[in-house]
């Protein structure tokens, strides 16, 4: 999954957007670390402000489960010296030295979400594609792939506890695990689908075999 979002709100607006990126098991820990890192830059570079947090505690089913967290601001370092205080005012277009950094209209136009879907995607796939595993992930809902299904449950906590200290599974557990058995046979349907989405989209962003990895992130976050 995704850039879900979550924001904080004060009196003159939103004072920060919280992304949470699922991170590949497929890739080990430092090899997920550098992804990070290059989802970071992607998408922040060094024009807006940021904070981030790696995770990578155990699933309920033993494996790992790496993601990131990352709390930034659509506010663009603009170079103009302000303090930290004045930073997140308010933008003065006549003059921009008085106010606050003007926030980033990429963040908030229509589409943006589903650009940043396309971006997270782009370079998972990059990533797993130069390390050797053929997983893919592809940025468009199910439903828009012919998928007809409700999303997977969401475990609480207490599901995933149980069964990770004290083997016990929950009703909570019991409804994911189904929803997984019942959609099984679905798998490799769509991971041919992201796998053709892949190819054509190395072809579009004209990306290549033994490309070094930094300027093909370069080529993706231009497009």
């Amino acid at each position: 999954s995704s850039v879900p979002r979550s924001s904080m709100s004060g009196r003159t607006g939103v004072a920060y957007t919280e992304w949470r990126w699922t991170l590949p098991r497929e890739l080990t820990h430092a090899q997920n670390v550098t992804l990070a890192q290059d989802l970071l830059d992607a998408s922040f570079g060094t024009t807006h402000p940021y904070v981030w947090a790696f995770h990578d505690p155990p699933a309920a089913d033993g494996g790992s489960q790496p993601h990131v967290h990352v709390l930034f601001s659509a506010r663009t370092v603009d170079g103009v010296e302000r303090t930290a205080v004045q930073f997140f005012k308010r933008w003065n277009a006549a003059h921009p030295e008085r106010g606050g950094a003007q926030k980033d209209p990429r963040f908030s136009h229509f589409g943006a979400v589903k650009r940043e879907r396309v971006l997270y995607t782009d370079i998972v796939n990059l990533h797993l594609a130069q390390h050797g595993h053929p997983a893919r992930l592809h940025p468009d809902r199910l439903d828009v792939r012919g998928f007809e299904r409700t999303p997977e449950p969401r475990l609480l906590p207490s599901d995933s506890n149980a069964f990770k200290h004290h083997g016990v599974i929950t009703e909570g557990l019991q409804v994911v695990l189904d929803h997984r058995a019942t959609h099984a046979s679905e798998r490799e349907t769509e991971q041919g689908q992201a796998r053709a989405y892949w190819a054509q989209r190395e072809i579009e962003l004209g990306l290549s075999r033994g490309m070094d990895r930094k300027d093909a992130v370069t080529r993706i976050r231009a497009d």
